[in-house]
């Protein structure tokens, strides 16, 4: 039949062939056959299949061939039909998926199909590759020589994919069959690191090569499909590990986990950097960026579950602190040659929330208190940087800078109070908290008077106003009835010496700062 569709190019001819084909062993058999025949036999059909499909275009007989021949190796194995030809069956099977691959792959790749055809086409390949994953994972825990390697089913996939891509599609243009075999083959990647082994460290950090080796090929090669990949893998991945940490799951086991995956992110990001800084391209991409931030948040994560194993809780949040301080430092001092808009968008808001929240301080132990103290120096610093990039040096553009000079300004706000409360516990002055919170909000508004009088911005003196506004109801309204009288007498001294030395400087630079503003300022 095949031989006779083949003479008289009938492609309906070569359907019913593959169909008789297919049923003939069953009708014949007198239920005491072999399965190893009945593999044979079906690799023999395949081949003239697959080799009828690359000459004729025919595009339905693989689809066909794909799944009868599946739903005959499912139901085998479900039988016990591979009982005795383990070893065989797999032979079988990885013989089978060579076949459907190139002759799926080389159909998709053509033009002219059918909505329909591509979707039957699609269908046959994922059911290609699970039967094939399934199966042979099965296989090979019934194979005595094979029981520790079930998870190479996914390597032998993944290659098998990759040689198909390097001989007919990596000069190509991107198309569906190219994309879907680097789709294939990351899958089969991802499917090897969960299937082989259960350290959770492995999945971690294997999981997190693979997101990071498609950032780095989307860099280097420009085609947007590892770009999709690195996200789908990176992304949930990241999320999962920031979950554990934000909830308290994160353990010593696993940090070194954290710590690879972290690495392998920041190192994609900054190639990602130096190629879009090399061809004059913007360094905003969520590709960059991301894996950049989320490296940075995952191996941070890590660092604080090791801190964590072989320290005290005031040190180890310490630590933390000074580790998240030193890394942004670097990624201040290395990265502003990219212009990186999110770093300045980040930072101030991003320090303002983990430095209220992991501060600590111990009396017991004041030594354990040395690494909180350093981290407020390095966080200083990068509040430093960061307002000098954007309001002094006007390093980056910004859409509007009149919301991140309000949301920069409160952020160090809420920096300033947690600092002058961790400084009062070291001191063993915690019944002064309102005091260094009136202190630390006055002091704020008085730079930002300053400040606003010094490079004359409007906007910067009226927050100034605003925060000693808020000082002056939180004295009268909260601190005048509760605060001991010697915090009292020091706050309103204080506040008092402050306020008349911003009216007095205010008043006798007013007329030259209103002649020196232009226009739209007044």
């Amino acid at each position: 039949m095949i031989l006779i569709s083949l003479k008289f190019d009938r492609a309906e001819l070569a359907f019913i062939s593959i169909i008789g084909g297919f049923v003939t062993p069953f009708i014949s058999s007198d239920g005491n056959g072999s399965f190893l025949f009945v593999l044979g036999y079906m690799a023999l059909l395949n081949t003239a299949m697959s080799a009828i499909t690359i000459h004729k275009k025919w595009h339905s007989l693989p689809i066909l061939s794909c799944w009868l021949t599946y739903i005959i190796c499912i139901a085998g194995y479900i039988s016990n039909e591979f009982r005795e030809i383990y070893g065989w069956g797999l032979v079988a099977i990885i013989y089978y998926f060579i076949l459907f691959t190139i002759s799926l792959t080389v159909t998709l790749n053509r033009s002219q199909l059918r909505l329909r055809t591509v979707f039957l086409n699609l269908s046959a390949i994922i059911l290609n590759s699970l039967a094939y994953l399934s199966l042979t994972t099965l296989l090979a825990e019934k194979t005595a020589l094979l029981s520790h390697f079930d998870g190479c089913a996914g390597i032998i996939g993944a290659a098998i994919n990759f040689g198909i891509y390097l001989r007919y599609y990596l000069n190509k243009e991107d198309g569906p069959a190219s994309n879907l075999l680097i789709i294939l083959i990351a899958g089969f990647s991802l499917a090897t690191i969960l299937i082989q082994f259960s350290n959770p460290n492995i999945y971690i950090a294997g999981i997190g090569l693979e997101a990071a080796i498609a950032s780095w090929l989307y860099s280097y090669s420009g085609k947007r499909i590892f770009k999709i990949i690195a996200l789908i893998i990176g992304l949930p991945l990241s999320c999962c590990l920031i979950h554990s940490v934000v909830f308290g799951y994160d353990s010593y086991d696993e940090s070194w986990g954290y710590i690879v995956t972290a690495i392998a992110f920041t190192w994609s990001a900054y190639y990602n950097f130096i190629r879009q800084n090399r061809e004059g391209k913007c360094c905003e991409s969520i590709l960059s960026s991301g894996a950049l931030w989320a490296g940075a948040t995952i191996g941070l994560s890590g660092s604080h579950a090791i801190f964590s194993h072989f320290f005290i809780g005031v040190a180890a949040d310490g630590l933390t602190l000074l580790l998240t301080a030193t890394a942004m430092s670097v990624i201040l001092l290395t990265t502003t040659n990219y212009r990186m808009r999110s770093t300045y968008l980040l930072f101030p808001g991003f320090i303002a929330t983990v430095f209220a929240l992991m501060s600590h301080t111990s009396e017991e132990m004041p030594i354990a208190n040395l690494p909180l103290l350093l981290s407020i120096a390095g966080f200083t610093y990068v509040y430093l940087i960061c307002g000098k990039d954007i309001f002094i040096r006007k390093l980056i553009q910004l859409p509007n800078i009149s919301y991140y000079t309000i949301y920069f300004n409160l952020a160090t706000a809420v920096y300033a109070v947690s600092v002058a409360l961790n400084l009062l516990d070291i001191s063993g002055l915690s019944h002064l908290h309102s005091a260094g919170v009136s202190i630390a909000l006055t002091g704020c508004a008085a730079i930002e008077m300053a400040l606003g009088m010094r490079y004359q911005n409007k906007l910067l003196r009226f927050i100034s106003l605003g925060i000693f506004g808020i000082v002056i109801v939180k004295l009268l309204v909260f601190d005048l009835w509760r605060m001991a009288a010697i915090g009292r007498i020091i706050v309103f001294i204080l506040l008092g010496v402050i306020l008349l030395a911003v009216s007095f400087f205010y008043q006798r630079l007013r007329n030259v700062l209103i002649d020196k503003l232009p226009q739209e300022d007044k």
